[in-house]
């Protein structure tokens, strides 16, 4: 993916220096195009990651090989509920308390539909087929970030974060923590790969809403545009 993106870019603009910056996992996304592009001799003046967390794998203990999130019909169904929470949040809304809770996780897709339309996570008018699509990308995305090996980055980077979590705008703090742990995942922190100068700003509101709320997104150009000046 980020090769992909790596050379799409330089169809437009074939030499350095580069400006990335990206939100969630376009974060991961970035990072690995900023290794890629200073391998290849290019320079990279700016990193940005936007509410980013970066995940890596760790061997699977016994204990977890026979952890319920292991179950393939059980992590389809954790899958389908993150869909809904990733498409609630977009639209500022949080996911109810009584949907929290495994026994009320989505079987199908169908049901996931049923669910956030219902719960008004989701627009009345979203079809099955326009669901079906985004279901699409978001395992494309889940499988490439449970693939992805992060490595030691030499250039320097700075994080924008959200000062709620996701997990806290699901009422629920430690449960991303705790799946992602039962997945095989560990969260590692961006200094312990980020080898140049770090930075990071904590601005309020929450992971959607900072690209969401105009307030914030003012507050998020105001860090480019000061960080690309003394650059």
């Amino acid at each position: 993916m980020a090769a992909q993106y790596c050379q799409e870019i330089r169809t437009v603009q074939p030499y350095g220096p580069y400006h990335l910056v990206g939100w969630s996992m376009g974060g991961v996304v970035a990072y690995e195009m900023a290794q890629q592009l200073s391998q290849q001799g290019e320079t990279v003046a700016l990193l940005g990651l936007i509410d980013s967390s970066i995940y890596r794998s760790v061997a699977a203990t016994d204990a977890m090989q026979h952890a319920p999130m292991n179950n393939p019909e059980f992590n389809q169904s954790w899958l389908l509920m993150e869909l809904l929470k990733d498409l609630a949040g977009q639209m500022g809304q949080a996911l109810p308390s009584e949907l929290q809770h495994p026994d009320t996780f989505p079987s199908s897709l169908a049901q996931a539909l049923e669910l956030g339309q219902q719960h008004q996570l989701i627009p009345i008018d979203v079809t099955f087929h326009h669901l079906e699509r985004l279901w699409q990308i978001f395992q494309t995305n889940m499988l490439a970030l449970s693939q992805y090996c992060p490595q030691r980055y030499s250039g320097s980077a700075f994080l924008i974060g959200a000062d709620k979590s996701m997990a806290q705008a699901d009422n629920n703090p430690s449960e991303r923590a705790s799946n992602a742990t039962n997945l095989g995942w560990e969260q590692i922190s961006w200094e312990q790969i980020i080898q140049g100068e770090f930075q990071q700003f904590t601005i309020p509101g929450d992971h959607f809403s900072l690209l969401r709320e105009i307030d914030q997104i003012t507050i998020i150009a105001h860090h480019l545009k000061s960080y690309i000046s003394k650059s």
